[in-house]
């Protein structure tokens, strides 16, 4: 089961947000950019994926972070700009792409969780639009481990 959130803020005060409820037995939940799905078909190994795929065509991604609840702990950060990605203790990748950076992508696979654990992760991403505008989006997703399809 996962719940999930959308903010967008434009560097003015307008904010959206949007939530989105996923039920049990769903092989792939999806809020935005952030996915959780099973690494490989292993249902006791869970992929959590990050990326800017579906932004508007015109936008550029400069930086993208996904982290864990409540402790704000970075699990993995990509800076295009700088061409780096880096990494905590868990098992973490970034796919950074030059040619089109809405394919930029951060992957953590989520192991050893007991069934019943509830754990949430976010997605920072900043970018640049077209006419010069910078925008910062945060994705969020709550992963409720159950051993239920």
């Amino acid at each position: 089961m996962c719940t999930g959130g959308t903010r967008r803020m434009v560097l003015d005060p307008r904010v959206t947000l949007v939530c989105l409820v996923i039920f049990p037995g769903v092989a792939s939940e999806t809020v935005n950019g952030l996915r959780v799905k099973a690494f490989k078909g292993l249902h006791h190994v869970q992929e959590l994926e990050c990326s800017g795929e579906d932004l508007d065509s015109d936008t550029n991604v400069l930086l993208m972070t996904l982290f864990s609840f409540p402790s704000d702990k970075t699990i993995a950060s990509a800076n295009l700009g700088g061409d780096q990605c880096s990494t905590s203790a868990m098992f973490s990748s970034c796919v950074l792409d030059r040619a089109n950076s809405r394919r930029t992508r951060i992957r953590t696979l989520l192991l050893d969780f007991r069934d019943g654990d509830v754990l949430k992760f976010g997605c920072n991403v900043t970018t640049a639009r077209s006419g010069g505008r910078a925008y910062f989006i945060s994705w969020s997703l709550t992963v409720k481990i159950t051993s239920k399809l």
